[in-house]
């Protein structure tokens, strides 16, 4: 990695993203194998400045502008010769190295640079991520990894248009389609779940009130709330397994005036059944290898346990 196109790129840019953006403060900058990072501070940041920014950026890589250095024996000497200077004044100490890049940008910085912003080549950002509050990483790559990263993008972008059956245009509204239907989908399936929960069977087991909920396709995280609000009106256990591609996947819930280990309950059934899991004294959850026998191994061991 040539660390004089990755800070020359990031001087650039920075400069774009302050005139969409003028809150930004850039607070560190980080060149990695992979990855350039800058950690910068603001109120707000979106994508859509960073790829405004990223673009007038561009414009002025090809430009091929002039990078020039200058030395200042103070930080007030470099302020007044260039009242627009970019600096993180908690870090400036003598003697003051200055970075101009021709007609765009002034920035007081140490690290190394190019002596034209062409060499760079293009610079592209691929991620934004909020650190903290006030605080965003923008992750770039210039020069040939930017070149490598648009083309597979490309390759990629490409590839979805093919499987969505639509041209890059609508690639969005395509997505935003499938979305809609996975939402409208998990409407049914929960609508679906919450009428085999009030429909399924309850048993008398080792003297226990038993709520036997096994079905495929049934939402275990809907079972979960309705198993929640269950045990809180009713004294007894729920059994509820969802078998789902190929998964079989089981929450173990009783009242917590019931005296039993569930915890002790489900390793019988892994002896039996195989699984793995675990959870509370009286909430347990994870996978059963097999459904077939489930009701005698919860009978033995509800018996089991309870002697």
């Amino acid at each position: 990695m040539d660390v004089r196109k990755s800070h020359t790129s990031e001087h650039i840019f920075m400069r774009a993203l302050t005139t969409i953006n003028p809150n930004v403060v850039v607070k560190k900058v980080v060149h990695k194998e992979n990855i350039n990072e800058i950690f910068v501070e603001s109120s707000s940041l979106s994508w859509d400045d960073v790829v405004k920014a990223a673009y007038i950026a561009n414009m002025i890589i090809l430009d091929d502008r002039a990078v020039r250095i200058e030395f200042f024996d103070s930080y007030e000497a470099a302020i007044n010769k260039y009242p627009n200077l970019r600096a993180y004044e908690e870090r400036i100490t003598p003697p003051i190295r200055v970075v101009i890049i021709d007609g765009f940008d002034v920035a007081a910085c140490k690290m190394p640079h190019l002596d034209r912003t062409g060499k760079a080549y293009l610079f592209i950002p691929i991620s934004l991520n909020k650190a903290k509050k006030n605080r965003f990483v923008i992750g770039y790559q210039v020069s040939e990894a930017a070149i490598n990263y648009a083309i597979n993008a490309s390759r990629l972008v490409d590839e979805v248009s093919k499987k969505l059956s639509c041209d890059f245009s609508r690639i969005l509204n395509a997505i935003g389609n499938i979305m809609e239907r996975n939402i409208e989908l998990g409407r049914k399936v929960r609508s679906l779940t919450r009428y085999i929960f009030d429909s399924s069977p309850e048993y008398a087991l080792a003297g226990y009130r038993v709520k036997y909920v096994v079905a495929p396709d049934i939402d275990i995280d809907e079972v979960g709330r309705l198993t929640d609000k269950w045990i809180k009106d009713n004294i007894g256990i729920i059994v509820a397994v969802s078998m789902m591609d190929g998964e079989n996947r089981f929450l173990l819930a009783s009242s917590k005036d019931l005296e039993i280990d569930l915890r002790k309950v489900i390793a019988k059934l892994f002896e039996v059944l195989g699984g793995r899991g675990g959870g509370r004294r009286n909430w347990v959850m994870g996978k059963i290898n097999k459904v077939d026998g489930l009701l005698n191994a919860l009978i033995d061991a509800l018996a089991s346990v309870k002697n």
